[in-house]
Formats: structure tokens, sequence, C-alpha cells
């Protein structure tokens, strides 16, 4: 199985092709998977590559959902776009901000109505936090969630 290229000439360890191929076998299998390993060995670029996969070659959309600890939000949103052509948006803030996030950032709209199900990202980057208290607007209005992972 050839992977994907990936934006700007970046390219995978082989230890992490490894890991991104094992992704792609369990995922076809229907077979819930964890990657485990010392820090730094690029588990962010391993879980980034499987979606990166179904992108590309899939025509999978997503939208994909990445739950992380608040002080990791950041990285993943700065390796998903430097390594993917994947829009992602960070939900996180205030009420007020997911609101706006909500109103302007996910669904595209006509005629100034929301089109179901043709969302404005294809990663949606929140934390526990968050999925605590808004766990049924993002699960009911993502109805086609793809992928989660959890960190």
């Amino acid at each position: 199985m050839d992977l994907p290229e990936f934006k700007d000439g970046h390219e995978l360890r082989d230890y992490q092709e490894v890991g991104v191929r094992w992704l792609v076998f369990c995922w076809f299998q229907r077979r819930n998977s964890i990657l485990a390993d010392e820090m730094g060995l690029g588990k962010t670029i391993q879980s980034v590559g499987i979606l990166h996969y179904l992108f590309q070659e899939q025509g999978n959309r997503g939208p994909f959902l990445i739950i992380a600890p608040m002080s990791t939000v950041e990285q993943w949103r700065r390796e998903a776009e430097g390594w993917t052509n994947m829009n992602c948006i960070i939900f996180h803030g205030s009420a007020k901000s997911r609101e706006l996030i909500r109103k302007n950032e996910w669904n595209y709209t006509k005629g100034g109505s929301k089109i179901p199900g043709c969302y404005k990202f294809n990663v949606l980057i929140t934390t526990f936090e968050i999925i605590l208290v808004c766990l049924t607007y993002i699960l009911s209005s993502i109805l086609s969630l793809t992928f989660l992972l959890l960190f």
C-alpha cells in the first residue's frame, strides 16, 4: 500500500510509515488501535498520517475529531495544517467564542441557511473540557463523525 505524499515535501521516518500502515490496516479491519511509545517519536504525525491517508486516498473529507489536552491543541493544528491540505479548526474558548465558531466556521451556507453535512473544516480539534460541555452539540451536528482521536 502506498501512502500519499505529504504537503511541502514532508516525509515520515521508516518506523512512522510502519505505524501509519498499521493504523490503516486497523481502520479497514474496523479495529480500535492505540499508538504507544516513548515521547518524541512522532505519534502525532502518525495520527495525522492516517487522517491524510483517509482524506487523500479514500476521499474521506471527515470531519475528524481530535480531543487533546489544552497544552497540545495548537501543536495538533500546526502539524495537521503543516503536513496536509486539510482545513483544521480549534473549538475552544468561552461560550461566546464557541458560538462564533459554530456560526462562522462550522457549515457552508446557501441563501443564509446552513447546508447540513457540508462542513467548512475537515478536522475539529478540541479539549476534554469542551467535549464535556458541548458533547451533545458536537455529536448531533457532526452525525458523520469519521474518526475520533483521544490523547
